[in-house]
């Protein structure tokens, strides 16, 4: 199972199966989140990042050694996205750094 820090408390623990949808969802929400805004006020993550291609680095399913070592640094509307392969997602505001 993998696991994604600073994600909401009700959102529901990732699977192999959806990892690529709930990254994204992540995202999303945090940056929403961090700019006390409604997900839906965001531009999408699309126009950023390609999310299948974000979420094909880090698939469990792969269960390579080297998926540790990945980290993918981002800008996001008006933040700072970064996920690594130990299952973190961390959003820090551009304006913070």
């Amino acid at each position: 199972m993998t696991r994604f820090t600073d994600s909401p408390p009700h959102h529901p623990p990732l699977s192999s199966d959806s990892v690529d949808y709930s990254l994204s969802i992540i995202i999303v929400e945090q940056v929403a989140a961090q700019k006390d805004v409604a997900p839906t006020a965001l531009d999408p993550l699309y126009d950023t990042i390609n999310p299948d291609a974000l979420a094909a680095l880090f698939d469990t399913r792969t269960n390579d050694a080297s998926r540790e070592q990945v980290k993918v640094a981002f800008e996001y509307s008006g933040c700072r996205v970064t996920v690594t392969g130990m299952d973190t997602v961390q959003v820090t505001p551009l304006d913070d750094q």
